[in-house]
């Protein structure tokens, strides 16, 4: 068996042993590659002849190739904590047996003493797979803020994390003070609001739906404003003082042979007056039938004596429909020509600094800021404007005259419709609050029975 056959591996390498006889190690003595005459020649293992060279004395030569016990290599190799297939290639003559695991080794092709040989291990660890794990980030927030997806916020408030991060109100419900809290019968909340989006220019039909300039809110959906003197029947604003088919109202039609004179269906026009398509008109001054039916004068001009006349007027006045006409102020012409601030529910309205404005009555508010609806809320009843806009009662209170009161009114009362009652024996809420008893029952012990 060759001498290169003998090699074997100890707990993490075996060193190279001789067995029955002494490996050609090269020293200052023995011959190198440079001899071209030693060029693939065998050298015979023998105790003479000048190109042998004299056995090592601590490996002992026995003729009987008996094999020397192994000896231990010990690799200084950190330990790794994971289970990681290791490619190790061994720079030595072959190894005729499998190896567990293979190393890749930088080793010299001859090396005196394997206890000190300088091995470099080289680990290719694949690069960690963290799926789809969320990362959480350090995010140091302020006061009263809360770290959600790495945003500091408020949760006192926020809609979509009310409480807590992820926790989601309703489209009926707001966040106050972190918890969910329902708006009223008929309300949607937008922006944690709780809006009329029947009523509402900034948000009809549906949240952050914007009424465009000179229309407004009106079930739900966006129609045209109309001038003073006219109203919108269907998508096409009218004058009912002089349409006979919408006379005094949209659809009241006057019948054949009858015109519309001032909103009332009359069988002829006054004799001061003409009829013009069904209506009656002054054709000296009417600038739709000036002269004539069916002759308008243009905006800049005026009807004057039957003739279409243009007017100049001095700055800062502009010309509206053929009158000179201050828009910072005109209620009829408010920032525009045509731009009417007409009366609004529960509010007296008015031009300034060219925008139109509503002064509400007394326990009314303009909640939600449009002014199409005028003074919409009832500050005195109203759970989430209660006495002033944006005040807001909690589930177990109810707004009496705009103040948040308990539910509960002590001795076993309850409030109802901001009345205390016995809920035992009320016959209008009878064990709670809006229970009727009917049919000749009465209430006993909060139930209704004969």
């Amino acid at each position: 068996m060759a001498c290169s056959d003998k090699l074997r591996l100890g707990v993490v390498f075996a060193a190279m042993v001789g067995v029955g006889c002494a490996l050609p190690w090269p020293d200052a003595a023995s011959p190198t590659a440079a001899d071209a005459g030693d060029a693939g020649r065998v050298i015979p293992l023998t105790d003479s002849g000048p190109d042998v060279p004299t056995p090592r004395s601590d490996v002992p030569v026995d003729s009987a190739d008996v094999p020397a016990p192994p000896v231990d290599v010990v690799l200084d190799v950190p330990v790794i904590p994971f289970d990681v297939p290791l490619d190790v290639v061994l720079d030595v003559p072959v190894i005729p047996f499998d190896v567990p695991v293979d190393v890749v080794l930088d080793v010299p092709a001859t090396p005196r003493d394997a206890s000190t040989l300088d091995i470099s291990v080289v680990i290719d660890v694949p690069p960690l797979d963290t799926g789809a794990a969320d990362i959480g980030v350090d995010v140091q927030c302020g006061s009263g803020l809360r770290a959600c997806g790495g945003v500091c916020i408020d949760i006192s408030n926020r809609p979509d994390h009310c409480g807590a991060c992820g926790n989601t109100c309703t489209s009926t419900q707001r966040c106050e003070s972190g918890m969910c809290q329902p708006c009223t019968a008929g309300r949607s909340a937008c922006d944690n609001l709780c809006v009329d989006l029947l009523t509402t220019d900034a948000q009809c039909g549906a949240c952050n739906r914007q009424c465009p300039a000179a229309s407004h809110c009106v079930a739900g959906g966006c129609v045209q404003q109309c001038p003073t003197g006219q109203r919108l029947c269907g998508s096409t604003c009218r004058s009912v003082n002089s349409d006979a088919a919408n006379c005094g109202g949209c659809g009241v039609a006057c019948v054949t042979g009858q015109v519309c004179s001032a909103g009332s269906c009359v069988a002829a026009c006054p004799a001061s007056l003409t009829a013009c398509d069904g209506g009656c008109y002054d054709l000296q001054t009417s600038r739709n039938h000036c002269g004539a039916c069916g002759n308008p004068c243009a905006n800049t001009e005026a009807c004057e004596t039957g003739l279409c006349t243009p007017v100049a007027c001095s700055a800062p006045a502009v010309v509206c429909l053929g009158n000179c006409t201050t828009t910072a102020s005109s209620a009829t012409h408010c920032g525009a020509c045509s731009n009417d601030c007409a009366e609004r529910p529960n509010a007296a309205s008015s031009c300034m600094s060219g925008v139109c404005r509503s002064t509400c009555q007394s326990d009314y508010g303009d909640c939600d800021r449009q002014f199409a609806n005028g003074c919409e809320t009832s500050l005195g009843s109203d759970q989430e404007n209660c006495g002033v806009c944006g005040r807001a009662c909690t589930v177990d209170q109810t707004c009496c005259s705009g103040s948040c009161l308990s539910n509960s009114c002590g001795g076993g009362l309850l409030r109802c419709s901001c009345r205390c009652v016995d809920p035992s024996s009320d016959m209008s809420n009878c064990g709670a609050c809006g229970v009727r008893c009917t049919g000749g029952n009465r209430c006993r012990s909060g139930v209704c029975m004969p």
